[in-house]
């Protein structure tokens, strides 16, 4: 988590780490992002910036700096160079400085802080000069006979130099005996500023703590009050809106319930008067109703009798007249059954005394007699009349001639023509029924399946080139017919006439066992060879996309001992193959057959795998 005082801080922190920020939205790039080498843009503390503001001399209380407290130098030996130790410290005034940082060695003043130009004449005047020493000094020492003139100026008069002394300590225990002099001296002038530091530090924590304490105090007061202050503000502005708001909720409740008393009653009245309206229209209906009913009923009822009588008359008056026509038929019938009975009598005497003369034309004028004895009947025998059974006598009339068992064979002879033809029918209808593709592509596909998805592409020749009775347009036709499916063929519009069309596109269920599959099954035909064109939009549009076979047709082969057309014709066929597999996709290879229109045999499977 990234949290930032302010939207520069933000921006400067994105840039170091080389994001781009436009408008107030970073760009999260990762191949943009850079690790920064070093720490982003460093800014000055608020604290220090506060601290900034209190002015110099002051400590954080606002009171003035306590005085600095000055080293105050003290001269350890006497004017004959002998170490006297700190004895002279309490008569030397507080202002004086102490001798032995000069006779030590500058080294030794900038040691513990001291200037270098700090009064040494305020130091005692009756203090001896040093006698010069024979013995050499180390360089620290080199200082003390350009000094010592000012230090001791009111000494007494030197002495006459003593003999030359035998010297008692080499030059390395004297600059070791000065090396710890200096140390001790520095040490205790430490312990003193470091005694004096850590008492002002004390001291000042003390005050410091003691004004952090009144400062949290009256600053938690304030903010404590302020609190306060907005807590009770808040708290009554809460209680004021709980009281107005239970005021509305008050009166919300007594105007919802004035108004649902006022609707209930408003209600209630309007539906006494609707139930009043309902009951009144009703009634109203009702007797209409009933008295439409009894009127139709008494309508009825008359209409009934009325009818019941007429039909009584009817029937009277019908009956009469038929029973009167019956005698008239009947008397009638006797009289011609009694003319037929007279008629039949006279025909059985005529034929009686007809027996013994021979025949002679009868009915026959005596101007036509002789024309009635000329030959006269058709020759030959229409064939028509033959098969009716008439023979033409001319001018004699017409014979009729039956023979039961010349009929019975024409009969017979026609249910076995008719017979024939039917099971022709039955046949071409068998031959030319579409395959059921569903049932078998599932029952030959190994593997379980829920969805089969089954494509073929016929390969057949031109059509064009073959006349419709043609063996080979047949063939194609046929081909065709069997792999369209019960759902018919398919209007492939966006194919091209010459390239690769849809025959027939469906779906179906069926069961391999007990299970139900799907079977997606899809015809695709292509007549004769592709053009450019037809080849760049099969490939285009992915016909061949997931085919499962190609079937190859091959016209049937003419004899002819020209070897040119034999080349031709496996020619063509090898080039509608070589355009087919161009357009498929390389993956996966597709299983061909080869359809030949010939009796078969090893020899015609041999010449196929030659020509191919």
């Amino acid at each position: 988590m990234l949290l930032f005082r302010d939207c520069e801080e933000a921006t400067d922190f994105l840039t170091c780490h080389g994001l781009t920020v436009s408008d107030g939205c970073v760009e999260l790039n990762r191949s943009a992002f850079l690790e920064p080498e070093g720490l982003s843009k460093t800014r000055k503390s608020v604290f220090i910036t506060r601290k900034l503001t209190v002015s110099v001399g002051e400590i954080v209380n606002g009171g003035p700096l306590p005085p600095v407290p000055r080293h105050t130098p003290v001269c350890s030996f006497n004017s004959q160079n002998k170490y006297i130790g700190e004895s002279l410290a309490a008569e030397l005034p507080v202002s004086t400085q102490r001798p032995g940082s000069d006779t030590v060695g500058g080294g030794r003043g900038e040691e513990c802080g001291v200037e270098p130009d700090a009064p040494l004449s305020s130091l005692p005047q009756s203090l001896p000069a040093p006698a010069p020493s024979p013995v050499p000094l180390p360089p620290v020492l080199a200082l003390t006979p350009s000094v010592a003139p000012s230090l001791f100026q009111l000494s007494v008069q030197p002495e006459p130099p003593p003999p030359e002394p035998v010297p008692m300590y080499s030059d390395e225990d004297l600059a070791q005996v000065v090396d710890e002099l200096i140390q001790e001296a520095l040490q205790r002038d430490c312990e003193e500023v470091g005694s004096a530091g850590a008492a002002y530090a004390a001291a000042a924590l003390g005050v410091s703590n003691a004004a952090m304490e009144d400062l949290l105090t009256a600053a938690t007061t304030g903010i404590l009050r302020h609190i306060a202050a907005e807590e009770v503000s808040k708290e009554r502005e809460r209680r004021e809106q709980e009281r107005q708001r239970a005021e509305e909720e008050r009166l919300k409740q007594e105007r919802e319930l004035v108004l649902s008393e006022l609707s209930q009653g408003l209600a209630v009245e309007l539906m006494e008067r609707v139930m009043m309206e309902f009951v009144r229209e009703t009634c109203s209906q009702e007797l209409k109703n009933a008295v439409e009913t009894d009127q139709r009923v008494r309508v009825a009822r008359c209409c009934e009798d009325v009818c019941a009588h007429l039909v009584d008359l009817f029937l009277v008056e019908e009956i009469f007249q038929t029973a009167k026509e019956t005698l008239q038929e009947l008397q009638c019938f006797c009289k011609y059954l009694q003319r037929w009975r007279e008629a039949v009598t006279a025909r059985k005497k005529l034929r009686r005394q007809m027996r013994a003369f021979p025949a002679a034309p009868c009915c026959v004028d005596v101007s036509d007699r002789l024309r009635a004895l000329a030959p006269s009947a058709e020759c030959p025998i229409a064939e028509e009349n033959l098969a009716r059974g008439l023979l033409d006598l001319g001018h004699a009339g017409r014979l009729g001639i039956s023979c039961t068992r010349l009929r019975r064979l024409r009969n017979k002879t026609a249910h076995q023509m008719k017979v024939q033809h039917f099971y022709q029918q039955l046949l071409s209808d068998v031959a030319w029924a579409s395959l059921d593709l569903p049932s078998l592509v599932a029952e030959h596909l190994p593997g379980r399946q829920e969805h089969v998805f089954w494509k073929l592409v016929l390969v057949l020749p031109d059509v064009e080139e073959q006349s419709p009775e043609s063996c080979g347009r047949i063939l194609a036709n046929w081909l065709k017919v069997k792999f369209m499916g019960d759902e018919g063929s398919v209007d492939d519009t966006s194919s091209d006439a010459g390239g690769i069309q849809t025959l027939s596109l469906f779906n179906s269920l069926s069961s391999k066992g007990d299970q139900m599959i799907s079977v997606n099954v899809c015809i695709k035909v292509a007549h004769g060879a592709l053009s450019d064109g037809a080849i760049d939009a099969v490939e285009t549009q992915k016909d061949l996309l997931g085919a499962s076979g190609l079937m190859l047709l091959l016209p049937p082969k003419m004899k002819s001992e020209d070897m040119a057309e034999e080349d031709v014709y496996w020619l063509s066929a090898l080039l509608q193959l070589k355009q087919l597999l161009q357009a498929k996709p390389f993956q996966p290879a597709l299983p061909l057959v080869v359809l030949v229109p010939s009796p078969g045999g090893d020899a015609v499977e041999k010449e196929v795998e030659d020509g191919l």
